[in-house]
């Protein structure tokens, strides 16, 4: 009792009016936390009940009423936390929408499901994309939190001016000045092997601390102050060391040390074969070890999460390459760059996203609690009595996300024999993407041409870019892009365009390609460099056009300065004018706008954020099926969603063919004026205004949705347009002689189908069933398995085929031919014909 009325002194000492929503939210959770240890005098009280009722035992009379009032006082102290911590989350969410709302509107998004989230929505789109008011808001919140920590890792990659010179730059400095790339005489001055802790452990030299007793990390302390400090051995330590560690300090000050360890561990991960000489038995043995790792990001492999006292999985944040896990001395790499890069990355994120748990457990509360509505074809709401909010898609799809973004668990359970064979699918999913990708000459025409359709409608559209800011942004990528070639795949990038389309996440960072330690390796660079180069080139003539297009639109407020010009090169570091970060209202804000940019790269790309990804890709099966075709569920989406306001851009947004379907069915109706409506909007868009009445709503148009309206339209008739020349091409473009085996007309039938895939079943049915689409290497794979085994006992393996592309070949080569890199798509280069009755067979 006496615990419960300091919590209510607790409650009644924090200043809840004028603290910020985060700060009230967390307080909230921090006292939530605390009468969370009293929760078993409740179940306590209820067994003690249970067992009075059962057997009549009189003994249990005093217990019970002294238990009582407990219970009544812990759950009081908990109704009051909550009522506040929803009103919190109310302020929060007002506080963030960029729609303005009645407090109505605001209470019906907090309390109550009316429309849930359908099944395409819950598994196939981002939080940022979905039809629920509350999802939507946080999906806008996590974009933002995203980017603020990609800047600010960024920023210790590349470097952020003359005072803080990037990482990246420190090690090439480093390698120079010490005239070799051995990371064991590389990195030599600044970690020690330390035995003095229980758990030894590579560390980085610190004066004091963990391990500063230790006699060799006190001489090499002491060389490293008697060095210049404009030194590249000084630098390196101050500049790119010495951030980590004190990322590190502050991680352990907040209690995590009992999951970290002692703060200045190096970055744990396992030593790869470049590591070693090449050609020795270490090497050889270690190649063979790992070489999964050559085709996969590599993952923390030695990170497992928290479990409570009874072996239950702990949710928190995981800081990965931090972790005090067990790993032999000869596996703990010692490219120290190369950790400092991965840990860094982890920490910056897990800072931001650390910020925002409350936030997450308040919702994940509020969502669990909803009332479920129904709406009746009459248009009344019924309350669902037999649904609970924790039942509702709205649940499920913020709690899956929840677990990837924030947890960690990104991919669902894969056993086999009590086995987890998670790693097993992460590297059989990016073997497969390089056997479907890796010189596929096909994929490298036709994306950049279906991607610049989709660029091209959107500017005719007019809402985040318009025809004439195109060309300008294309004018300006077409003159950068020989610089940027050539600085792209650079250890240490020194171009403004580089580094911008770098941070914006239009160019991947290439973190898994950096190799700034050793040596490079071939394998890896020859696939990701050479194999998927024409694949990359292609996005990179098409993506920053977008990219530059939205920033030459965009003026500092104030000003006549442009986003992309108020970025410039300091000291080979790229930063942004203080005055135009401040201008624009601060980091926040200039991360959404870096989020909306990327928001409409993204729409024809498959480079995405974890943010961006739906429910379906925590599940293996999901992420194969996405393979090559993440862009088709916000392309669906596109072209289909519903009207609802999007609060990543700030605005209206419907899909552009629900919108003309709107429009031809008020048309077919004979409903307001359509003909004469439909007429003005499709050759007379100005003559269209606020007085005019939207056919999807028989209300007139705000001048948002005016605009979204004009939009839409005007990318259907596009895509109208599209199909009719895209048809002719087809039918006249071509003999019928050269429709046989002609790649160029195959190339059509492609790009036709890429376009229209939302447009027309047939076309989507066809992508669907496509050889190219990374679900059907599943079936060719245990095509392969049964011919390598019991096709050979049977001798069916052994059997020569009679008809068709592989005419001659048995069985089992043909099998094999598929799963053998850049040959299989020498032998796709023969089977043109086979290709064409495919796709002209729906």
């Amino acid at each position: 009792m006496e615990v419960v009325k300091a919590l209510h002194e607790d409650i009644a000492a924090f200043d809840w009016d004028n603290a910020t929503p985060e700060e009230a939210l967390r307080t909230s959770d921090n006292l939530l936390n605390q009468l969370g240890t009293f929760s078993h005098m409740r179940e306590l009280f209820q067994i003690l009940k249970q067992k009075r009722k059962k057997e009549g035992d009189m003994d249990l009379i005093p217990l019970l009423e002294k238990l009582e009032p407990a219970v009544e006082a812990v759950d009081h102290a908990r109704a009051d936390i909550l009522d506040i911590r929803m009103d919190m989350l109310k302020r929060w969410y007002s506080k963030t929408t960029l729609r303005e709302q009645t407090e109505d509107e605001v209470d019906q998004a907090l309390k109550e499901v009316v429309d849930d989230t359908q099944f395409l929505d819950r598994h196939g789109l981002a939080l940022h994309d979905s039809s629920d008011r509350l999802l939507n808001v946080m999906g806008k919140k996590l974009k933002v939190l995203e980017n603020v920590a990609h800047n600010k890792w960024y920023d210790y990659l590349r470097g952020a001016g003359k005072k803080r010179p990037g990482l990246s730059k420190l090690t090439t400095e480093l390698i120079k000045a010490k005239g070799t790339s051995d990371v064991t005489k590389l990195y030599e001055d600044f970690i020690v092997w330390d035995t003095t802790r229980k758990k030894k452990r590579y560390k980085f030299i610190v004066e004091e601390g963990p391990g500063a007793t230790n006699a060799e990390m006190k001489r090499k302390w002491r060389a490293l102050q008697a060095m210049p400090k404009s030194s590249a051995v000084r630098r390196f330590y101050d500049h790119a060391i010495v951030p980590y560690l004190e990322q590190r300090k502050d991680l352990s000050a907040q209690g995590l040390e009992s999951i970290l360890g002692d703060w200045n561990n190096i970055p744990i991960r396992k030593k790869q074969s470049s590591e070693t000489n090449v050609g020795s038995v270490e090497w050889a043995a270690r190649k063979l070890r790992n070489l999964k790792d050559e085709f996969k990001v590599q993952a923390d492999d030695i990170f497992v999460g928290a479990v409570d006292e009874e072996g239950n999985p702990i949710r928190f944040i995981p800081y990965r390459y931090n972790y005090k896990g067990e790993l032999e001395k000869k596996d703990i790499s010692l490219e120290i760059a190369n950790g400092l890069a991965f840990a860094m990355e982890n920490i910056f994120e897990g800072n931001e996203k650390r910020k925002a748990l409350p936030l997450v457990e308040a919702i994940e509360h509020t969502l669990a609690n909803r009332d479920k509505f129904r709406i009746d074809p009459d248009g009344t709401r019924q309350r669902e009595d037999n649904r609970s909010g924790m039942a509702s898609n709205a649940y499920e799809k913020f709690n899956t996300m929840a677990n990837m973004f924030f947890y960690g668990k990104e991919d669902t359970e894969v056993t086999l024999g009590g086995k987890d064979l998670r790693k097993t699918v992460r590297t059989a999913r990016k073997g497969l993407s390089f056997l479907n990708l890796g010189f596929n000459l096909a994929s490298q025409i036709v994306n950049p041409i279906v991607q610049s359709y989709f660029i091209f409608s959107q500017g005719v559209g007019g809402r985040d870019y318009t025809l004439t800011d195109l060309r300008k942004g294309y004018a300006m990528a077409m003159k950068k892009m020989p610089g940027m070639i050539s600085d792209y795949h650079s250890k240490n990038p020194t171009s403004k365009d580089t580094l911008l389309m770098e941070r914006l996440g239009v160019f991947s960072h290439g973190l898994e390609e950096i190799n700034l330690g050793k040596k490079g390796n071939f394998f890896n660079n020859f696939m990701t460099k050479l194999g998927y180069a024409g694949f990359k080139l292609g996005n990179a003539m098409v993506q920053p056009g977008v990219a530059y297009a939205m920033m030459m639109k965009k003026k500092i407020p104030g000003t006549d300065t442009s986003f992309y010009d108020a970025w410039r090169m300091e000291d080979g570091s790229l930063v942004l004018d203080p005055k135009a970060e401040q201008a624009m209202g601060g980091e926040e804000e200039v991360a959404l706008f870096m989020a909306q940019v990327q928001n409409a790269v993204r729409k024809v790309s498959d480079n995405r954020a974890l943010s961006d990804k739906g429910a379906a890709e925590a599940h293996w099966l999901g992420k194969f099926i996405m393979m090559h075709r993440g862009w088709m569920m916000p392309m669906w989406m596109n072209m289909w969603k519903a009207n609802h306001f999007n609060e990543l851009t700030g605005r209206w947004e419907q899909g552009f063919m629900r919108t003309a379907a709107d429009a031809l069915w008020k048309l077919a109706k004979g409903e307001n004026n359509g003909l004469l409506q439909l007429k003005n909007l499709v050759f007379q868009f100005g003559n269209i205004s606020t007085k005019d009445i939207n056919p999807a709503t028989g209300e007139p148009f705000t001048e948002d949705q005016l605009a979204m309206y004009k939009a839409n339209i005007k990318q259907a008739v596009t895509m109208t347009y599209a199909f009719l020349l895209l048809t002719l091409l087809k039918n006249f473009g071509w003999d019928d002689e050269e429709k046989k085996d002609s790649y160029a007309y195959y190339l059509s039938l492609r790009i036709k189908g890429e376009i229209l895939t939302m447009l027309d079943p047939k076309d989507f049915l066809r992508i669907t069933q496509s050889p190219s689409a990374a679900v059907n290497n599943i079936d060719h794979l245990l095509t392969l398995v049964n011919s390598s085994t019991i096709g050979l006992v049977t001798g069916e393996s052994l059997e020569r085929l009679e008809k068709g592309a592989y005419k001659d070949w048995t069985k089992l080569e043909r099998d094999w031919s598929r799963f053998v890199p850049v040959y299989n798509q020498y032998l796709n280069l023969q089977k043109t014909a086979d290709k064409i009755k495919f796709m002209e067979k729906y």
